[in-house]
């Protein structure tokens, strides 16, 4: 891809803790609304693609995989001639060189990314996601294994369930 500059928001000092203090493989963050998580995650998941690795995007429902794809299709506008962007049967977005992003909902079950190999997986709002563990064992989870790629899993707390 040529180079190119795609506009996001400064990381304010709170995400930028959280980025000098990640984990190699797997890490996990909650906090409150308004704090910036699906921003924080999407930018990380443009510097991926623009490194041409595989990036998997989880959302809890179809809502939720609509904000954030509108969010990259915003982003991506000035290169959009320069990629192939697609939203059925799951919105994707490929460059040339190997870059991906698929964002799925966690609401089709899971049977959900079965097959599919990541360098970065992100679960959105994991707080909200039906059968969470289920997914991540049977399907999210396995899309790392080739790779070695790592796991960002971010939520606003809700109840006692998968992500707590």
């Amino acid at each position: 891809m040529a180079l190119i500059e795609i506009r996001v928001k400064p990381l304010h000092p709170g995400q930028r803790r959280v980025l000098a203090e990640a984990g190699v493989r797997g890490n996990f963050l909650r906090c409150g609304r308004r704090w910036g998580k699906t921003l924080l995650l999407g930018r990380l998941a443009l510097e991926a693609f623009a490194k041409n690795l595989r990036v998997g995007w989880f959302a809890p429902t179809y809502a939720h995989q609509e904000e954030i794809w509108r969010w990259l299709e915003r982003r991506l506008a000035p290169v959009s001639h320069l990629i192939s962007m697609r939203e059925s049967p799951h919105p994707r977005i490929a460059e040339g060189g190997g870059g991906l992003i698929e964002v799925w909902s966690l609401a089709s079950g899971d049977a959900v990314a079965r097959g599919r190999s990541y360098h970065l997986v992100v679960v959105d709002e994991a707080a909200f996601a039906p059968d969470l563990e289920a997914q991540w064992d049977y399907a999210i989870g396995p899309t790392l294994l080739d790779t070695g790629g790592v796991a960002w899993i971010a939520s606003t707390p809700r109840g006692r369930n998968g992500f707590y």
